[in-house]
């Protein structure tokens, strides 16, 4: 038996990124990505599920994010990332936006200690999969050693 599941998948998009100095110790960065798919099937087919698989519907139709990095003295950063995400077909996710933070302190040329803060905006959301039972990534603070050779 030869199976084929004569699926066209023509994809679309675009992709931008971009850097800008503001002042010599602020630094901004951001960019968007998008897709559009136009999946057919070919004449001939015999996929049952045809374009409709998870498979092919499981990306976001577009992501985004702006980066905003502070050196506000001699050893200190903070660092701010806000980023959007479209929704999901199939399995159905909702589109979310999240907000992650560190302030970074470099006590010792060696070490760096941080704070940092992850999907600030909300208590938790999910990213990808089904529900009921799907992973969410929930709010987090933590903190951070680095040490550096």
């Amino acid at each position: 038996m030869f199976f084929e599941n004569k699926i066209e998948r023509p994809v679309y998009g675009m992709e931008g990124w971009g850097a800008w100095q503001v002042m010599r110790p602020w630094r901004v960065t951001g960019g968007l990505s998008t897709q559009r798919k136009r999946l057919r099937l070919e004449p001939g087919s015999t996929d049952r599920a045809g374009v409709r698989k998870p498979d092919f519907l499981s990306d976001p139709g577009h992501h985004w994010s702006l980066r905003s990095l502070v050196t506000p003295a001699p050893r200190h950063e903070i660092d701010v990332l806000v980023r959007g995400v479209a929704a999901l077909t199939l399995p159905v996710v909702p589109a979310y936006t999240a907000i992650d933070a560190r302030y970074g302190w470099r006590a010792l040329p060696d070490l760096e200690l941080s704070v940092v803060g992850q999907n600030l905006l909300d208590p938790r959301h999910p990213e990808f999969n089904a529900a009921p039972n799907r992973s969410e990534f929930e709010r987090a603070v933590f903190l951070q050693a680095r040490w550096f050779r």
